[in-house]
């Protein structure tokens, strides 16, 4: 048996000069003397496992094929424009004041008025401006191109034959048509 001190430092002792108290700690006997005030205690001290993990690069891998292709599709979407008509209805009455903006229907009636030198200063109504509006619906034909992905997935492993995932085509997810993407599952 042999102690270890701080300094590195070891000192063998026979094993019958070594008695373990109840408290978990050795005394240790100097010279022939009993145990006694001549004694000299060492703590016992334990070990304790600190169990980690990380990752290893392994044996075998994955390696992933990725191709985008294009394809025509024909939007064909509903299309709402407005049309105005502007017609002019010449008045030349002779008003006090400006006529306020008003509307009959669909139609919007804005006053024009100039003023006109007489003896006296009038406020003349010379014309009203009638704007109808009118909306109409035709349809919108385009083909426009959209992108898909094809995903193949190739397992390498130094102890399996060579086995290969693939993947169905789908639309990329900002596509307003697209669905979300199935998962991909590879065999285990």
């Amino acid at each position: 048996m042999k102690i270890l001190f701080d300094d590195g430092r070891q000192v063998p002792v026979p094993p019958e000069a070594v008695t373990r108290r109840p408290d978990g700690t050795f005394v240790l006997a100097v010279g022939d003397a009993p145990l006694g005030p001549h004694s000299v205690v060492i703590p016992v001290v334990r070990e304790q496992l600190a169990v980690q993990r990380r990752v290893v690069d392994g044996e075998g891998g994955v390696r992933v094929h990725k191709t985008v292709t294009t394809q025509q599709h024909c939007v064909d979407e509903p299309v709402l424009r407005d049309e105005v008509q502007v017609e002019r209805v010449p008045l030349n009455a002779v008003v006090r004041e400006p006529p306020p903006v008003r509307y009959e229907g669909d139609t919007t009636i804005i006053p024009v008025c100039e003023e006109v030198v007489v003896i006296e200063k009038r406020l003349l109504l010379k014309e009203e401006l009638r704007i109808t509006r009118t909306t109409t619906q035709t349809r919108h034909s385009e083909t426009v191109p959209l992108r898909y992905e094809h995903v193949e997935v190739e397992r390498f492993d130094d102890s399996a034959p060579e086995m290969r995932d693939a993947t169905s085509a789908t639309p990329f997810p900002d596509d307003a048509d697209a669905t979300a993407a199935p998962a991909l599952s590879s065999p285990r």
